[in-house]
């Protein structure tokens, strides 16, 4: 593994997660231009996908975003044809969201783009070691919520 020397080893763990997270950014942004979205909708999508009927306060929680940012993705989504919001029947001020027909569709070829990225990343690495980073990357991620 190539280091480098000039930066003295100060934050090296997130000097890699930032150039793995700067990396997947520009291949998302890549990929999403070719649907007229963000990179960041690809992960609002992928929630979708499989928690379909979720409220957008839920969506927010679950990727770590605030409610503000997860309105302004369910707002471009929606004008792009990909989710549609529904009131929620006992709390009007909540709203629902699913995916469109063309939000399943490009669904599943979201899921093949993040399939596709984790086989970059993984090149060489055994199941086992696939299976490790996982692990210790979502514990990561934990302990970095009491960074906020």
């Amino acid at each position: 593994m190539s280091h480098d020397l000039s930066f003295n080893g100060e934050g090296y763990i997130s000097r890699w997660i930032y150039c793995i997270s700067r990396s997947a950014n520009v291949y998302f942004s890549r990929e999403m231009q070719k649907y007229g979205l963000g990179s960041g909708h690809f992960f609002f999508l992928r929630v979708l996908m499989s928690k379909e009927g979720i409220s957008q306060n839920e969506l927010s929680d679950i990727l770590g975003v605030d409610k503000a940012t997860t309105a302004k993705a369910m707002s471009k989504l929606t004008e792009a044809g990909y989710v549609k919001r529904d009131i929620d029947s006992l709390d009007t001020r909540v709203y629902r969201l699913f995916l469109t027909d063309n939000g399943k569709k490009i669904g599943q070829k979201l899921r093949k783009l993040g399939s596709e990225l984790e086989e970059i990343l993984t090149e060489g690495f055994s199941d086992d070691e696939k299976q490790q980073l996982l692990s210790l990357l979502e514990r990561a991620a934990t302990n970095a919520k009491k960074a906020k």
